[in-house]
């Protein structure tokens, strides 16, 4: 009787053509998406430089440390939303037109990315107002996130003005207040309403450069 035959297939390359085979191939992929390497390699520069400058200030103290983990949960996060599509809701679409501006779309996205990691950054929740440099205290309220965590912690506290958050002493004395939270943030409780009501006009802007970007953009295309 014949022996059926073997069933196990060897490959007529060696381990070593096999990797630079697949590297060279990499390394066309890389060279015909040059543009988006590019693209990669300026936003991680520009942010890293952005960050130093933001975090100059910081300290070396205890405080300087809750505020550098801060900083180390924000670059999580920043990863996070290189990574995966990351659009607040609400605001998906309107950011959206920034896209237009930008000649392709890789380079749109990037800048879209690029602009909700810097709202997220400056919205109060990693660094403080005070603690931010002069120089970036404008983006501070400029972030539409800004408004919506003041929104939020006014909405929190105010309904537990009195409520104890805190204990000092052995005592078990109460060290601080929702009242006292709100007091360090400079927020009252009508500041849940002026954050919805920024909030809806972020939201009215952008929805009106979008309009812009957009009738230009169809007009330039019919001439």
């Amino acid at each position: 009787m014949a022996t059926p035959p073997s069933l196990s297939c060897t490959s007529p390359c060696s381990r070593i053509h096999e990797f630079v085979v697949l590297y060279k191939r990499a390394w066309k992929v890389v060279y015909r998406s040059k543009q988006l390497l590019l693209t990669n390699f300026l936003e991680a520069v520009i942010v890293g430089t952005l960050l130093g400058t933001i975090y100059i200030n910081a300290g070396y103290g205890e405080a300087g440390a809750q505020k550098r983990l801060g900083l180390f949960a924000f670059t999580l996060t920043f990863l996070l939303t290189s990574t995966m599509v990351f659009l607040p809701y609400l605001l998906a679409v309107a950011l959206l037109y920034s896209s237009s501006f930008a000649p392709d779309y890789i380079a749109g996205m990037s800048l879209v990315s690029v602009s909700l990691a810097g709202f997220f950054l400056f919205s109060g929740y990693f660094l403080s107002r005070e603690s931010t440099p002069v120089y970036w205290v404008f983006m501070h309220y400029a972030s539409p996130y800004k408004y919506a965590l003041d929104a939020m912690l006014a909405n929190e506290y105010s309904c537990a003005a009195n409520r104890c958050f805190g204990v000092a002493g052995a005592g078990e004395e109460c060290s601080e207040t929702g009242r006292d939270v709100l007091a360090a943030r400079g927020l009252t409780a009508e500041e849940r309403w002026t954050g919805v009501q920024v909030l809806f006009g972020f939201f009215l802007l952008y929805r009106v450069l979008y309009w812009v970007v957009l009738s230009r953009r169809a007009s330039r295309a019919k001439r």
